[in-house]
């Protein structure tokens, strides 16, 4: 049951914090230490709060920790690199990706997922493939954007079931027949059906995240990856989720509270004096820019646009073989798109145009 309401007896971050320290702890304490683990490590939240926990009761040498990106030069490996040695475990193995690894991809990921999940989501799947983990474990953070509240903000805006995100998103498209639209439309009333508007969400989309996304992407991913090692979920942990969803929104949002538990139980690894690179970063809600300080941050932000827009233009002039190097972004699928993909994606187009799927325009 995901209809949660909220704990009004939670009236303070100190308390919410507290509250997930104790259930993540209990989890946590519950690991085998004897165990060897592999864990692909970011530079974002999630991941560095796995590690602060995993630090209290995994030995380094049973850790294995990987990153994963287009060049050794990002951000997300510096970061990645800085809070493993900050909590005292080996650096993280840099796993290069490359357009062999989507190439390779196109082999078993459409078919494994029936189409489902594309070949942009290879990455840990092609690192898993390159080493023999047998004996390991991989601690996955799946779900763990649910836990924290990625998708939350302060102010409920709930709106009715029969404008939810889908039918709004189908308002943009004129190229469906208004037949396939009243089909989608019923379907995405049929996932909002159990939804009961007194539980704790901000939103719609937020409950869409926690049960539907994640189930359909993030848990379908963790299902494939078992064919190749053995997965621990250590979020997708129903007692874990009760308690989050209880947390008042104001606490929740933006994962507001991962950044008082940094601050307050793993003070060597805290927000202040660490920066990251979360995907909070990147919503329109988020004002947050934690590559630098306040103004630096700012900065920092806009630079990353600019490369963005200027990368966006060289890419259809020189067909992807020029780009600026952008060591805010983990890969560059775009490039590749044009560079080495661009073949694949136009026989794929011209078949849909010949089955009828598509027109020309």
């Amino acid at each position: 049951d995901f209809n949660i309401e909220e704990d009004k007896s939670i009236d303070s971050i100190e308390k919410a914090a507290q509250g997930l320290y104790d259930k993540l702890d209990s989890i946590f304490s519950k690991l085998d230490r004897q165990q060897k683990y592999v864990m692909g490590m970011s530079g974002g939240l999630d991941s560095r709060i796995t590690l602060a926990f995993l630090s209290k009761y995994i030995p380094k040498e049973n850790l294995e920790l990987f990153t994963y990106g287009f060049d050794e030069r990002l951000l997300e490996y510096k970061y990645a690199f800085e809070i493993a040695e900050a909590l005292g475990y080996n650096k993280p193995k840099f796993h290069k990706l490359t357009k062999d690894s989507y190439k390779k991809a196109m082999d078993y990921l459409p078919k494994m997922s029936g189409g489902q999940i594309g070949i942009n989501h290879c990455h840990i799947l092609d690192y898993l493939q390159d080493g023999d983990y047998k004996e390991y474990q991989q601690i996955s953070t799946y779900f763990s954007d649910a836990i924290f509240g990625w998708d939350s903000v302060a102010d409920k805006n709930i709106d009715t079931i029969d404008n939810n995100p889908y039918i709004q998103s189908l308002e943009k498209y004129d190229f469906l027949s208004n037949a396939l639209k009243s089909i989608i439309s019923h379907d995405s009333k049929q996932i909002f059906n159990e939804f009961n508007s007194n539980s704790n969400y901000c939103s719609l989309g937020e409950y869409k995240y926690a049960t539907e996304r994640n189930q359909k992407f993030h848990l379908y991913m963790a299902s494939i990856q078992n064919s190749f090692i053995e997965n621990n979920l250590i979020y997708a942990n129903y007692d874990l989720l009760l308690y989050s969803l209880s947390v008042p929104l104001k606490y929740r949002e933006q994962k507001k509270i991962l950044d008082y538990l940094f601050d307050n139980h793993f003070k060597n690894i805290s927000s202040r004096d660490f920066k990251n690179i979360s995907s909070r970063d990147f919503k329109n809600i988020s004002s947050r820019f934690q590559w630098g300080g306040k103004y630096s941050g700012i900065r920092e932000f806009y630079w990353f646009k600019f490369l963005n827009r200027v990368n966006a233009v060289l890419r259809p002039l020189t067909k992807g073989y020029i780009q600026l190097f952008n060591k805010y972004q983990t890969e560059e699928q775009d490039r590749l798109l044009y560079k080495d993909f661009h073949k694949d994606l136009k026989n794929a187009t011209d078949k849909f145009v010949k089955l009828g799927f598509m027109n020309k325009e």
